[in-house]
């Protein structure tokens, strides 16, 4: 149960990233859709749909991971 409340606060988390990062020219994949699968089989982090880079469930978690990660980084380091 935590490991998929986990793997949606990071997705969700990733998702806004994505969108803030690439200041909105890049999007999310529609996760309750599964658009990924429908469109790019084979995608691993990203694939390009009607000429818009998406990115995958996957990728949108590695992003929420990292922005944790440097969050975690970046507190420790002023706490010092």
């Amino acid at each position: 149960m935590t490991n998929i409340i986990v793997d949606i606060v990071l997705a969700q988390t990733g998702r806004f990233v994505v969108w803030i990062a690439t200041f909105g020219r890049w999007r999310a994949e529609r996760f309750e859709e599964g658009e990924a699968q429908a469109y790019a089989p084979e995608a691993g982090l990203y694939f390009k749909r009607r000429g818009q880079c998406v990115i995958t469930a996957t990728g949108c978690v590695l992003a929420g991971f990292f922005f944790y990660l440097a969050f975690g980084l970046l507190v420790y380091a002023l706490s010092l």
